[in-house]
């Protein structure tokens, strides 16, 4: 600290002035000026806590550590904090200020996503000078925080702690960084940059693989953005296309028309059962359908029929690495497309394991007129779920369909679950019998 120079800083405080070098350069100049044994470093747009100095400072003597990050609440205003959240009082919304605390210094983390903290942090002076501590000065670099924390926590010279507490608040304005970089296109090469310092510090051997492990979570963040829009963009289509699906229901239930009555399916629910000379020759259980792969068997646990359990279908498998379940083939010969539904129940019972969503659902596998395919089609069902579910898909490719071979999969888990009243119909026919609501969500 020096002296006030006239340029309004007040007693104790020197105000500098450079040419705009952007952030890195103005944090580098700060630092070169500054005299006493720490330094904090703080962005004009946030607002410190009235202990974020004397937390930290403990912080750093308790621990014998160098470099300190912390949390923040996240303030969404321009006014200080204590207006901000009496104007929020007054406008109900009660649920206080959100706060973020980073998972700390984890390098093996730091290549997916800024886990240290923030450009908020306060630096031991002496350690940072011997260690080369310093700020990148590239132009419009919003993730320089990143960058530094993360060459700083895998520097052998330098140790890096986490206060997990909030010591100030992040704006998080329209008109913030956050906010505007996040959006330029700059931001998409710039926010890359944050790995020149984990390489210069991870050993040499390891240091080609970050590119590598970078480009991964930027697929994975491309991937995430694209599954954003096709959420959007199916809520969008569910809205729009509410209104016809109820008005056409709403017809179909004037004749009383059942909208499972034109299943494409036989012994849909698995009211019949094969004789034992009958399963000989057919190796069929429930008529209708042959056993996939090591097969179901008969329970009475099915969904309830005028309050009485009725028959269904159950695959059980007591070994991680085997398939269950039931198959049946439906020859269409469609001579124009026309849309399918597959829908149906099941219930989980002490299901565990993991995997992908295909291996518990509703599967499918089509052979069109011009005997090409389409393998693995799936509506899934949640093993986690208590109770009966349903699940249910649209069937649709735009051209002529053969046959559909329909699989209750059950694989790769152990337990069991019970399927039941399976359907396979026209989308016209079928789409009266699903929730809506649910399908509008999926």
């Amino acid at each position: 600290a020096g002296h006030g120079d006239g340029g309004g800083g007040g007693p104790n405080v020197r105000v500098v002035r450079v040419e705009n070098g952007y952030l890195g350069a103005a944090r580098n100049v700060g630092m070169k000026e500054a005299a006493g044994d720490f330094v904090l470093f703080m962005d004009d747009d946030n607002y410190a806590k009235p202990d974020e100095v004397e937390t930290f400072l403990r912080a750093l003597h308790h621990t014998g550590a160098d470099v300190a990050a912390c949390a923040s609440e996240y303030l969404p205003s321009s006014l200080d904090p204590k207006e901000a959240f009496n104007a929020s009082l007054h406008r109900q919304e009660r649920s206080g200020p959100k706060t973020h605390v980073p998972l700390g210094p984890s390098v093996a983390s730091g290549l997916f996503s800024n886990t240290f903290g923030d450009a908020n942090m306060m630096v031991r002076r002496s350690a940072a000078e011997a260690s080369g501590f310093s700020w990148p000065e590239d132009d419009a670099y919003s993730v320089q925080d990143w960058e530094v924390l993360a060459m700083s926590a895998a520097s052998a010279e330098l140790e890096v702690i986490l206060v997990p507490e909030p010591l100030f608040y992040y704006r998080t304005t329209s008109t913030s960084m956050a906010q505007t970089a996040s959006t330029s296109e700059m931001s998409t090469i710039s926010d890359q940059l944050f790995m020149r310092g984990l390489m210069r510090e991870l050993p040499l051997g390891l240091g080609p693989l970050i590119p590598y492990v970078v480009g991964l979570r930027s697929q994975l963040e491309e991937s995430r953005k694209e599954a954003k829009e096709l959420r959007r963009r199916s809520r969008n289509l569910a809205s729009a296309l509410r209104p016809l699906v109820e008005g056409h229901c709403k017809h179909r239930r004037m004749f009383n028309a059942d909208p499972f009555g034109k299943n494409l399916l036989l012994n849909p629910s698995f009211m019949e059962w094969n004789n034992l000379e009958d399963y000989k020759r057919t190796r069929e259980l429930a008529r209708m359908w042959k056993p996939y792969e090591t097969g179901y068997t008969f329970t009475r646990e099915g969904l309830l029929e005028s309050n009485v359990s009725s028959p269904a279908c159950l695959a059980k498998l007591d070994n991680i690495g085997k398939v269950a379940g039931a198959a049946q083939e439906v020859v269409l010969r469609q001579r124009e497309p026309n849309p399918l539904l597959l829908h149906g129940w099941s219930r989980a019972l002490n299901v565990s394991g993991a995997g992908e969503p295909v291996d518990y659902s509703l599967y499918a596998d089509i052979t069109f007129m011009d005997w090409s395919h389409a393998w693995g089609e799936y509506a899934p069902f949640d093993q986690t779920k208590d109770g009966w579910q349903r699940a249910f898909g649209v069937l649709d490719f735009g051209k002529p369909i053969y046959s559909v071979v329909v699989v209750l999969m059950f694989r790769w888990r152990t337990g069991a679950a019970v399927f039941d009243d399976v359907s396979l119909s026209s989308l016209q026919d079928g789409v009266c019998g699903c929730d809506f609501d649910g399908m509008a969500a999926r």
